[in-house]
Formats: C-alpha cells, sequence, structure tokens
C-alpha cells in the first residue's frame, strides 16, 4: 500500500479504485478543497494521525453521516470496516472535520491548537465502542438500539484514561481490521514525514474532571 497524489494506492502505484479487494473510495461532501483547507509544509503540515470509532455496526453510516450537510458536518479521510475493506473518504492533502475541540499541545507547529483537524489525518474504525453489559452468553447495549453481541465480540474494560470507572463491555476491534489500520498508518507516515504522533481520539479531547470542570486529558502528556 503507498499513498500517490494523496490517495491510497497498490504498491505497483495502481490506484485502488482500479484494483480488485477490499477498498472503496467514496468522496464525500463534508470538506473543502479550498487552499485554506490544505496541509502545507511550513504552518498546516500533517503531524497526527487520529484514531476514532464510529458507534455503528458498519462503513455506510458514517459515510451517509459524512454526506450530510449541517452545522454539525463531520468527515474523517478514512473509515476501515471490520473485514479489513478500506473506505477513503478525503483526499490527503486536506483537512477533514473528525477531531473537533481537541489539543494535543507538547509537539509540533500547532502546538496549543483548539482543534487537530488542521495538521491532522481522521481514522474511523467500525465499531460500536463502550457501554454494553453482560447479559448470559450475550452482550447488550441499550444506548444503541439493543445492539446485541456475541460472547467472543466483546470485552470487559476500562480505557486508558479511566471511562467509565466502574468498567463496561467494550467491542472489540477484529485482526483483519488492525491490521488494515497498521497499513493504512504505515503508508501515511512514509509519505508525511511530518507526522509525530498516532493518537486516539480519546486522547486529544476533553473530558470532566472531579472538580466539575472540562480539561484536557492531554494537559499532562
Amino acid at each position: 500500500m503507498k499513498i500517490i497524489n494523496y490517495r491510497i494506492c497498490e504498491d505497483n502505484g495502481t490506484p485502488y479504485t482500479d484494483a480488485p479487494g477490499l477498498f472503496i473510495y467514496s468522496e464525500v461532501k463534508n470538506f473543502d478543497r479550498g487552499p485554506q483547507f490544505k496541509f502545507n509544509p511550513v504552518y498546516r503540515r500533517c503531524e497526527y494521525i487520529v484514531i476514532h470509532h464510529t458507534v455503528s455496526g458498519n462503513w455506510t453510516s458514517p459515510l451517509s453521516t459524512f454526506n450530510h450537510p449541517g452545522p454539525a458536518a463531520a468527515s474523517a479521510h478514512v473509515i476501515i470496516d471490520r473485514d479489513g475493506t478500506v473506505v477513503q473518504c478525503v483526499p490527503f492533502d486536506t483537512f477533514a472535520w473528525h477531531a473537533g475541540d481537541s489539543q494535543w499541545a507538547d509537539k509540533g507547529l500547532r502546538k496549543g491548537a483548539s482543534s487537530l483537524n488542521q495538521c491532522s489525518i481522521g481514522i474511523e474504525l467500525v465499531n460500536w465502542g463502550a457501554n454494553f453489559v453482560k447479559e448470559g452468553i450475550v452482550w447488550k447495549n441499550d444506548k444503541h438500539n439493543n445492539v446485541i453481541l456475541s460472547e467472543d465480540d466483546a470485552v470487559f474494560a476500562v480505557s486508558k484514561h479511566g471511562y467509565p470507572k466502574e468498567g463496561c463491555g467494550w467491542q472489540i476491534f477484529p485482526p483483519a481490521q488492525i491490521d488494515a489500520t497498521l497499513q493504512v498508518a504505515k503508508a501515511l507516515m512514509e509519505t508525511h514525514l511530518t507526522i509525530l504522533d498516532v493518537v486516539g481520539h480519546e486522547d486529544i479531547k476533553k473530558a470532566w474532571n472531579e472538580a466539575g470542570e472540562q480539561v484536557f486529558y492531554n494537559n499532562d502528556p
């Protein structure tokens, strides 16, 4: 896998749009190709890869969201399905709207920025996330229209930043999805030599502290 002309390609340079396999190029509406929305080597260079989860069971749901305009419009560069299917939605020279109010303040030209959209590439992994409760041999999530997972498709855990404190069931990321994510990240880092870190959305967002204040997790990176 390589990045050529800001799109994912085969190792021989063949665009994935022309090759068989687990790849789809589906450019979405919620980004702007104007020069003010592109990375450049002087100021708005790409310095981070941000990994998210979709809170969905398939890649078509976030793609639909990315094509829905409005004040809360969102987008990401790539969606990776659970079987390893890679869906590129935004060219890699252009901002996507995935990070929101975010910060990773200890490094880079954009340190202290209030949003990492201007210096990051967003990757969405298809996954329902947290809040599953074990009921017999299945995991059930009442918050997401009673989504039910098999016994081996979730794990009880607390996130690295302590959410939630009492723990809960989280949907796992299958090997094919992890492998595809590593391939995409490796290709991006070989292309964008300015990338400094690969972070999760939880690393860069705000959260409520014990004093009832919203603060960035990375105040002590």
